[in-house]
């Protein structure tokens, strides 16, 4: 078989084929090898867990600054270890006092005064 033909009849480019030869020549294989994990090189992973329980209350940029590097690595530290922003369902500092206060300031309302609108 041409080279031409085989670069027909798998849609490659000349230079695939000619890296292609060269893996079977060297290692008689033409699997790519699988890639090595990248060390994360700024951002230690206990400091950041620690700092993260020490200051839930920053904001990447913060502890980019911290780390002295991008936010976004941060943000990419926290998701591969499954750390996610911090969620509040419901607010918890309820005064039981202030609410029923509310309520019945509300409740006293004459609604006749008041027009609602559905907005479409």
């Amino acid at each position: 078989m041409t080279w031409d033909e085989a670069m027909t009849i798998f849609h490659i480019s000349r230079q695939t084929l000619s890296n292609w030869l060269k893996l079977w020549e060297q290692r008689a294989d033409v699997s790519v090898l699988p890639r090595k994990a990248y060390p994360a090189r700024k951002i230690e992973l206990e400091e950041l867990i620690n700092l993260v329980e020490k200051e839930p209350d920053w904001i990447l940029a913060e502890y980019a600054a911290h780390f002295g590097c991008s936010a976004q690595a941060v943000a990419n530290r926290l998701k591969q270890q499954k750390i996610t922003r911090k969620k509040t369902f419901h607010y918890e500092e309820r005064d039981e006092v202030k609410r029923q206060a509310y309520l019945s300031r509300h409740n006293e309302l004459d609604a006749s005064k008041y027009m609602l609108m559905k907005v479409v």
